[in-house]
């Protein structure tokens, strides 16, 4: 029995719950028979976790090599989430044995799996990785599946992961919107609603327009608003446009990003009519293949569910 249950799902090599900021709770799977090995990385559970993504500083980091072909060129070096970075790190060289040693010489595919913190942490093992060890990017060999990942790379890092990083976004998840840049990005949105009430009188600067915004609020919104939809999107647009996306100390989420959304939700009916990639149906829920450059992740949705999501439960 324990022979069949060997061939069937495998056997864990490694444990390790970490109770420390800079370090991940992880372990490393290996089933043999299918020849795959398995590193799963827990998500933020503790205040040493929590620790670990508040040092969000942008870094700059010089990898070992390119972590994709040359023929790409991509910088060697790369700007991400320092606290990430740090635990990244000591978790690359814990895995790196296991890589020369069994991995590699016995032609495994390896596979990292993540939540939240543990997305975040497996996003950047795998272009470490992929810089100490060449033959996982001649045999694409590793890949990565990040649920809810946090932003961890600058722009150009994270569209350079496309090939072997696959992201995750449950709708309006407030976790991978958690960037500067879409702070920068909320700001600029202020400043035009701001504007829009200056016109209508209602910018709180005097008595009056004081009152003239409180009276506003006492309405029924039904019967007025500031602006209309599509002014509200022309508001986006040019909030994001005033952001800057390629710049190198702004993080985003990296790789492919396959963004979930409920059927009923305006964002998919607008996505669907600008005539972007086919979306795949499932009964309750529409996806649309993209990056994070998408103008939907570039800005914070606020709903009633944007905490709700970020978990497994969602």
């Amino acid at each position: 029995h324990s022979l069949q249950y060997k061939k069937l799902y495998g056997v864990v090599l490694k444990h390790d719950l970490f109770e420390e900021a800079g370090y991940v709770g992880h372990y490393v799977a290996i089933n043999a028979e299918k020849k795959t090995a398995l590193i799963g990385i827990k998500g933020t559970s503790s205040l040493q976790d929590a620790m670990t993504d508040c040092c969000a500083d942008s870094v700059p980091f010089s990898l070992d090599s390119h972590f994709v072909s040359k023929a790409e060129a991509v910088s060697q070096e790369i700007v991400c989430h320092e606290g990430i970075l740090i635990s990244a790190k000591r978790l690359a060289d814990d895995i790196q044995p296991f890589l020369e040693h069994l991995f590699l010489p016995l032609d495994y595919e390896v596979l990292i799996c993540g939540h939240s913190l543990g997305a975040g942490a497996a996003s950047l093992v795998a272009p470490l990785l992929r810089s100490r060890n060449p033959m996982l990017i001649e045999k694409n060999s590793i890949q990565v599946r990040a649920f809810a990942c946090p932003p961890v790379l600058n722009y150009e890092s994270a569209i350079a992961c496309s090939p072997f990083v696959t992201t995750i976004v449950n709708s309006s998840d407030i976790i991978p919107r958690a960037s500067v840049a879409n702070l920068k990005v909320l700001h600029e949105t202020f400043f035009y609603v701001y504007k829009k009430l200056e016109e209508k009188g209602m910018h709180a600067k005097d008595f009056k327009s004081t009152r003239a915004f409180f009276s506003w609020l006492g309405k029924d919104k039904s019967e007025e608003s500031i602006m209309t939809f599509e002014e509200a999107l022309d508001m986006l647009q040019r909030s994001q446009e005033a952001v800057d996306l390629k710049d190198r100390d702004h993080l985003h989420i990296p790789g492919r990003v396959l963004f979930m959304m409920e059927n009923d939700s305006p964002i998919t009916d607008n996505a669907e009519n600008e005539g972007g990639k086919e979306d795949i149906k499932k009964p309750d829920t529409d996806c649309i293949v993209t990056d994070g450059g998408n103008k939907y992740l570039r800005t914070f949705i606020f709903d009633e569910r944007m905490v709700v999501n970020h978990f497994a439960a969602a």
